[in-house]
């Protein structure tokens, strides 16, 4: 653990700014430049666990292939003299999504939802664009930068890249999930990861998304049970609820929207993030066929060699609301008052994630029995 006021190679440590089950992140700044970043280091026990720093630089490898506003950038990474790895980052000012939830929803400012929704769908899809899955996208690792008071004013960042997927590198495909083992977050993720597929690609994180819209709305996650393997079973075989059996204001466009990217099946959700983007522009530009194209991802190959380097372990409304009938067709999620804390959805075993060594079979028949 570093104290205040000391050195890391040019860098001086201004403060701590948190600890997880992985290791830390510190503020910290460059001597001769005076700009302000964060360093996350690895902690000192993980640093034998081939596993753990296997997904400590993948999240480098894959955060620094993705050139883009909407994702953390990564400046450097090495191993420290006493052996622990770290990654050097851009240090950001704000809360992260899961803060801003704990004050409630974001109802009815569905504009800056709407705003938010664009730029994680924008950000996800130039990853996608260079085949990288993210797999772990939850409001704890949705960052908004600053302190502006109006949602479609903020400025969103991804973090935490530990667990993606990367695609289509060096003639083949690199996961750092095993068949049969679950990695993710259960509150978020979708039924063939929670299967523990080998053949997870983009949709995953069109569905977790889906997930994160949803709470946004709400103030909660589609599927709240006692425990992460009850979590699991509901988003294998439990109905879709849509987000107006919660918030009957939301417009029935994104009702749909929303609903549609939780599905079950891959192959009923939206394609592509871009298609996402293009839903989530508001009514006027989607009518008139002015879709925010500035915030679509530019069309690029991937890097080369992204190099080795390491990863983050802390922790339109259209035409009004549906008829009466519809809005009861849709299954009812339980009320807000069965939330219980968030911690207690998840096993947490590293960087805010879940790693379940069963298969989900396995789990599945424990819990349904």
């Amino acid at each position: 653990m570093f104290e205040d006021g000391d050195t890391m190679g040019p860098y001086t440590i201004v403060r701590r700014l948190g600890a997880g089950a992985m290791g830390e992140v510190y503020q910290a700044r460059h001597r001769h430049m005076g700009r302000d970043i964060a360093i996350k280091l690895l902690r000192t026990e993980l640093t034998e666990e081939s596993d753990v720093v296997a997904r400590f630089f993948t999240e480098a490898r894959a955060t620094a292939a993705v050139r883009h506003p909407g994702i953390v950038e990564i400046f450097d990474c090495d191993l420290h003299r006493s052996g622990r790895a770290f990654i050097v980052m851009e240090y950001l000012a704000g809360e992260d999504l899961a803060r801003r939830l704990e004050g409630g929803s974001f109802a009815p400012d569905y504009a800056g939802l709407r705003a938010i929704g664009r730029q994680l769908a924008s950000a996800l899809a130039a990853a996608h664009a260079v085949g990288i899955v993210h797999r772990d996208l939850k409001p704890g690792n949705i960052f908004l930068v600053g302190k502006s008071g109006s949602a479609d004013e903020a400025t969103v960042k991804i973090v935490d890249f530990g667990i993606a997927k990367l695609l289509h590198r060096d003639g083949g495909a690199h996961s750092q999930t095993q068949t049969g083992h679950i990695l993710g977050t259960p509150l978020y993720m979708s039924p063939e990861q929670a299967r523990g597929a080998k053949t997870i690609d983009h949709r995953t994180d069109i569905y977790a998304l889906g997930c994160v819209l949803f709470e946004m709305i709400t103030g909660r996650p589609p599927f709240v049970r006692k425990g992460a393997a009850q979590v699991i079973v509901a988003h294998l075989h439990d109905p879709v609820p849509h987000a107006s059996s919660l918030e009957p204001s939301v417009p029935a466009a994104l009702d749909e929207l929303v609903a549609r990217m939780m599905a079950k099946d891959p192959n009923q959700r939206p394609q592509a993030m871009t298609e996402v983007l293009a839903q989530l522009a508001e009514p006027a530009a989607a009518a008139s066929g002015r879709v925010a194209t500035q915030l679509l991802p530019s069309e690029r190959s991937p890097s080369a060699d992204a190099g080795r380097v390491a990863t983050m372990l802390l922790d339109a409304p259209g035409s009004g609301a549906p008829s009466a009938p519809a809005r009861a067709r849709a299954p009812i999620a339980p009320p807000r008052a069965e939330v219980v804390d968030r911690d207690a959805q998840f096993l947490a075993r590293a960087a805010g994630s879940t790693t379940l060594g069963n298969s989900a079979s396995e789990l599945v028949a424990v819990t349904e029995h």
